[in-house]
């Protein structure tokens, strides 16, 4: 009986371990995403700024989007 609860207690540890580790990176994941959207959304005011030859706040942004975000790779 005690070999029965030891092997019990051993999956529901190993169970609770691996929901644990799936929640946490599920929000790593969107907070990544919500990264690449501010991005997106600067680049487009950056774009937008430029064509409207509004220079001096396209520069600001082009300053913010590469203080920000110079060390992610996909931006």
């Amino acid at each position: 009986m005690k070999k029965e609860r030891f092997v019990f207690f051993c999956v529901v540890t190993v169970l609770g371990y691996v929901v644990i580790n799936h929640t946490q990176g599920a929000s790593e994941g969107s907070l990544g995403q919500d990264k690449m959207s501010e991005a997106k959304k600067l680049f487009l005011e950056g774009n937008i700024a430029l064509s409207k030859e509004r220079f001096a706040d396209a520069h600001s942004i082009a300053e913010r989007l590469i203080r920000d975000y110079a060390g992610d790779y996909q931006i």
